[in-house]
């Protein structure tokens, strides 16, 4: 099994918050040439908190602290020009902590442009005692067979119709040249989503994930 070399822990400084739907953001610098994320634990409570992304740039949109948005603009974790701004982690709902399979990580560090790890926490409520909220990350130095990746799925235009039961369908295809092999995936839709469900499609031919 995968063994742990370095845990990288990320709170936020006591935030309080004035109003619904804000977005608060804290960066920490990876002081890494290469290391491997193995695992993840959300040190947080949905009561709280309505959602966490974590992020990996190669350089982060501002030098404070930590920086807080609203709704409308959801914070941006990296800098617009930023050689790589991707997507980590997810997580919500109170989901338990996550390890991945072994022989498994995500690369950050120097040697592929992700200088910094940046935490995202969306506080749907307004928050009137100082929250500390954040994640724990397992890292290892011993190169995996295999890299990690997140492949994301968004709508944006669908409609939902007031008492209506629809269908939204989402495809993109994949032109890369790595072979890659589904293991897991996590849905988030709110109070409105009933069933969610991935599927591959190759050359006509469905395969449920």
């Amino acid at each position: 099994p995968w063994v742990a070399s370095e845990k990288l822990e990320i709170r936020m400084p006591d935030i309080t918050t004035e109003v619904h739907d804000t977005y608060v953001l804290r960066a920490q610098k990876v002081d890494h040439d290469e290391a491997y994320i193995i695992g993840y634990d959300a040190v947080a409570s949905a009561d709280k908190v309505h959602h966490i992304l974590v992020y990996g740039c190669t350089q982060i949109s501002s030098e404070k602290e930590y920086w807080i948005e609203t709704h409308e603009g959801m914070g941006a974790a990296c800098k617009f020009d930023s050689a790589v701004y991707t997507i980590l982690w997810a997580w919500a709902l109170d989901a338990p902590k996550f390890s991945l399979p072994e022989d498994i990580g995500f690369k950050v560090g120097r040697r592929v442009k992700v200088n910094y790890i940046v935490l995202q926490i969306h506080y749907k409520s307004v928050i009137s005692d100082p929250d500390s909220s954040g994640i724990d990350m397992l890292l290892t130095m011993e190169q995996p067979d295999r890299l990690a990746g997140i492949y994301l799925f968004a709508d944006s235009i669908t409609i939902i119709p007031p008492h209506s039961l629809i269908k939204a369908d989402l495809s993109c295809p994949f032109k890369g040249s790595s072979v890659i092999e589904p293991f897991a995936f996590r849905t988030h839709t709110h109070s409105l989503g009933r069933r969610v469900s991935a599927w591959r499609e190759r050359e006509e031919n469905w395969v449920l994930v």
